[in-house]
């Protein structure tokens, strides 16, 4: 694979054609999630938690080969996270997975950033999964605009509500970097040494236009860059597992992770 690929993955048909299953559930998750946001910029965490489905860890009993358990991190903000351990002895790399309700693939940059910045000695971010990241900025790009009341997830009211809940006051504008991550107030990212990065795009997500501009500015800026694009897609398209596109994005997932090992000699 060489830098800079963009591959789009598509049935035969350019309309968004959602199973009545998926549209269901669809409907279902952006009912509950509307209902938990307060106009505060807060949200009801009894209502959400009373709909938020959590498996139990498995630490003794593997599962699939695998083996998990949760650990608390600061109990009093209930931050914690499920760690899982192949049972077989083959080196792996270590996975971090986001699973913060908002803005999780926009964390997944900022991290990559920090870690850049830091040099850590022995630990190395070695690629990002930019799986529909969640960016923003001051301006109302033509997808907003256009899918503004086909999405059935993300539209300009909500969005809006989680930049309030993302940023804390007096911050700035969404230009911040911490939101508009390739506009005009971006960290240059040009002389570090940025990891590989794929990025997925839905074509019927309203914030494509925001993940496209990340996946040329990280071309501007000279770091390896991957596009996969699933133009039948919604927002979160993933989650659904009926979705035969959802498999598809964990084979594309699992090659991007083989070939970044394999360059550094772990395959």
């Amino acid at each position: 694979m060489e830098p800079q690929l963009k591959k789009t993955i598509s049935t035969s048909s350019t309309r968004r054609i959602l199973p009545w299953r998926t549209r269901l559930s669809v409907m279902i998750v952006s009912c509950i999630f509307n209902a938990t946001c307060r106009s505060n910029g807060t949200i009801n965490r009894r209502i959400f938690n009373f709909f938020e489905l959590k498996s139990s860890p498995s630490p003794s009993t593997p599962i699939d080969g695998v083996t998990s358990t949760d650990i608390s991190v600061d109990p009093l903000h209930n931050l914690w996270f499920r760690l899982y351990i192949p049972t077989s002895t083959t080196t792996v790399p270590v996975i971090i997975f986001f699973s913060w309700r908002f803005c999780r693939g926009n964390l997944s940059h900022h991290v990559a950033l920090r870690a850049c910045q830091y040099e850590f000695r022995k630990l190395k971010v070695i690629g990002v999964v930019a799986i529909q990241p969640f960016f923003g900025g001051e301006e109302i790009t033509e997808a907003e605009e256009r899918l503004r009341k086909i999405d059935p997830l993300i539209n300009l009211e909500l969005t809006e509500w989680m930049w309030k809940a993302f940023m804390p006051p007096d911050e700035g504008d969404r230009d911040h970097e911490v939101i508009n991550v390739s506009g005009p107030k971006a960290v240059d990212i040009s002389k570090l040494n940025f990891p590989p990065v794929l990025v997925v795009i839905g074509g019927f997500d309203s914030l494509q236009d925001w993940q496209t501009r990340y996946y040329e500015w990280l071309n501007k800026s000279g770091k390896e860059a991957y596009l996969v694009e699933y133009p039948t897609m919604v927002h979160a398209f993933y989650i659904f597992s009926e979705l035969p596109e959802s498999a598809l994005l964990i084979s594309e997932i699992k090659d991007f992770m083989s070939k970044q090992l394999s360059k550094r000699g772990k395959l």
